[in-house]
């Protein structure tokens, strides 16, 4: 469990979580079963890559916010009547959360959600990467396969582990629904936002579980004005071994808090040490 010092001062930070719901492709088949699918099979109605809806929640506040794809009905050049989907507002939503975020955090964010988002940008002439390039993004599936070694690194089997049960079940027939909006759309689209509510919460304490074992790539120096741990921003560290690299020599620390890597510094000539702590 992370330590409540720990909590209180990433609280202070603008840390947004994120993940998203995207709409399966239709195409046609003779017959179901592994296969190549070639782009002249998808159905030309669902050509258009759409995203049905968004979840987020800042760090430490209980609230989940949720939006959802506009959905409408119109008449073709035949006359029929086919369904129409639009995620610009989910991507305009979001874009006014990352405006206000510090950090970014999702779970294979970095391989999908932010791609997603992007492309939906691009197909809706929105404007182009608002402050997505300047605000950090982290992404926990790449910190775990970097840092630990589980059986799985999806986010069910880390929910369950940590005893939070695992995602929520869903079926095909949910996104099939909604997508061609049936008589259960509705209910469905209930389902769907209950289960991307989960998984944000479920990212969160993945996050917070995983942070002191894992390298945060975040200074947290940047935000608290002084030196201190790296991974929390804490100035309760202690020293803990020299290590020589090159020419210099550092002092490792380790912080008394979240009991992560806090830093090191280099030691100077004189043998006193640099007052700023280093990666």
């Amino acid at each position: 469990m992370i330590d409540p010092h720990v909590l209180k001062f990433l609280k202070t930070l603008k840390i947004l979580f994120i993940d998203i719901e995207t709409a399966p492709n239709f195409y046609a088949s003779f017959r179901p079963g592994k296969q190549h699918i070639t782009i002249e099979q998808l159905h030309p109605d669902f050509l258009e890559p759409q995203i049905i809806c968004a979840a987020w929640k800042w760090l430490g506040r209980p609230t989940v916010y949720t939006e959802t794809w506009e959905t409408k009905w119109q008449k073709d050049h035949r006359g029929h009547h086919k369904v129409i989907h639009d995620s610009t507002r989910i991507v305009q939503q979001l874009d006014k959360m990352v405006e206000q975020a510090d950090i970014i955090i999702g779970q294979n964010a970095k391989s999908f959600d932010f791609k997603w988002l992007n492309t939906v940008r691009m197909l809706k002439d929105l404007p182009p990467l608002p402050n997505w390039l300047t605000i950090t993004q982290r992404d926990t599936l790449e910190m775990m396969k970097k840092h630990l070694y589980l059986p799985s690194n999806k986010l069910d089997y880390i929910s369950r582990l940590l005893g939070l049960g695992g995602k929520l079940p869903t079926r095909w027939e949910h996104w099939i629904s909604i997508t061609l909006d049936r008589d259960d759309a509705q209910e469905r689209m209930k389902e769907m936002l209950t289960y991307n509510k989960k998984d944000v919460k479920d990212n969160e304490a993945q996050f917070l579980k995983i942070l002191p074992y894992c390298e945060m790539t975040v200074n947290a120096n940047l935000w608290t004005g002084f030196e201190g741990c790296r991974q929390c921003g804490s100035t309760n560290v202690a020293r803990n071994g020299i290590r020589h690299m090159g020419e210099a020599s550092y002092q490792q620390l380790q912080c008394r808090d979240c009991h992560g890597y806090a830093g090191r510094v280099r030691i100077l000539k004189d043998g006193k040490t640099s007052t700023r702590v280093m990666k």
